[in-house]
């Protein structure tokens, strides 16, 4: 009896051994294929990587790094409720994971939940406050959402790190859409709503704007009132200059939606580019009406109230978008050009100070600030701005004529 539980005991430890070193195995094979999977994703081929997150799966069904990438590879693919799924996955086998947090976001901004969205963003940055992708995610479900002067704020605020973070997040963004969307095989024609939808945003923003239109117009087949088709098809019949196709799809727009600020302001400045000043003028205020926080609002009413010599108004306006956008280097030129027209050329030199701070290669900003200088008899600081313009472009008209107009008067100046 002693020798049956003495080789009992010896044959249990035997297969808890022998559990825990197959389980060590299967782990191991289970990272190596993960890897394998990874490699694929970063070469853009997401279908392949599946395979191989699938396969991680099956030699260990809790890898959350496996549920990640899956996931992850499913938005890609535009399988959004799916990546959600495996997302949540993720997060349950481990809590603290503020990537699939994020990506969990977007797919839930692509389902338009964008106060979810915004709920996975905040609870990514409290693992990681610095995760600058889930604040740029935040900002656009913000905008989504009509939130503009917040998103605009946040933006802000990543900027003072990180220069064009928006420009260089949305142009990773769409080189990485391009180059999914090149692997994809036996790619099927969209069909449904979100589909047609989804593959008409990217034509738009691959700018191919008439690819855009007919994928979107088919969308709206299904959707008749959907805004979004809507106002990317009037976009993209305005970068195809097609103004009075873009006037009529905003017009549309508005009919569904009479309170959308965005289509306004979206009709004014085509109404501008279509010569129609007052119409443009009337859709400006109806948008500020409406409460928009579109810095675009104000700065496109502001450049109309100069023309129409209402340089006071067109400053207050001016200042209203800077609050909104104080990163836009095109308003504080304009605001400083409309100073100048009432003679405080003060405030016009710090416009520019800043206008030119924000674009440095502007050679129209150097050539104004540097007649403002002459104007208050600063003939040093104006030399060099002129000088500066001119190095940018030594043919620019306008600059040489100011520069020869300024070297004559100070040449009569020191004779008298």
């Amino acid at each position: 009896m002693k020798n049956f539980y003495k080789n009992s005991t010896s044959l249990l430890f035997f297969l808890i051994l022998c559990s825990i070193t197959i389980s060590c195995t299967e782990n191991k094979q289970a990272e190596e294929v993960l890897k394998l999977g990874i490699d694929e994703y970063n070469k853009g081929d997401v279908t392949k990587a599946i395979m191989y997150f699938d396969s991680t799966l099956k030699l260990n069904s809790k890898h959350s790094g496996a549920f990640k990438y899956r996931g992850i590879c499913r938005i890609e693919l535009g399988q959004d409720s799916i990546a959600i799924e495996d997302l949540n996955l993720a997060i349950k086998y481990n809590l603290k994971n503020p990537e699939a947090l994020m990506f969990r976001g977007s797919a839930k901004a692509n389902l338009n939940l964008h106060v979810d969205a915004i709920a996975d963003y905040d609870e990514a940055l409290k693992y990681e406050a610095k995760y600058y992708d889930a604040i740029l995610y935040k900002c656009i479900s913000m905008g989504q959402m009509g939130k503009i002067e917040e998103a605009f704020s946040l933006n802000n605020e990543v900027e003072k790190s990180l220069p064009n973070a928006m420009d260089k997040f949305l142009a990773k963004r769409l080189d990485r859409a391009k180059l999914v969307k090149s692997l994809l095989p036996n790619r099927k024609e969209p069909i449904t709503f979100d589909e047609l939808l989804k593959e008409g945003k990217l034509e738009f923003h691959d700018g191919n704007y008439q690819k855009a239109v007919d994928y979107l117009t088919k969308a709206l087949e299904i959707n008749k009132n959907s805004i979004e088709a809507l106002t990317y098809i009037g976009d993209a019949h305005n970068e195809l200059h097609q103004l009075e196709l873009a006037l009529i799809v905003y017009t549309i727009g508005i009919s569904i939606d009479p309170k959308n600020s965005d289509l306004y302001v979206r009709r004014a400045i085509t109404q501008k580019d279509h010569g129609s000043p007052k119409k443009s003028f009337n859709d400006y205020n109806t948008a500020i009406k409406l409460g928009s926080q579109n810095p675009f609002a104000y700065s496109g009413r502001a450049e109309a109230f100069a023309h129409q010599g209402k340089n006071k108004e067109a400053i207050i306006d001016f200042t209203k978008a800077i609050e909104l956008n104080p990163s836009s280097p095109r308003i504080y030129s304009n605001r400083a050009i409309t100073y100048g027209a009432i003679k405080k050329y003060d405030l016009a030199i710090k416009d520019f100070d800043k206008a030119i701070e924000l674009k440095p290669n502007n050679i129209e900003d150097y050539c104004n600030r540097g007649w403002c200088y002459s104007l208050i008899g600063k003939f040093k600081e104006a030399l060099s701005d002129y000088d500066i313009a001119l190095s940018l472009d030594p043919n620019h008209e306008r600059t040489n004529n100011n520069k020869r107009d300024l070297l004559e008067n100070e040449s009569k100046r020191k004779k008298i």
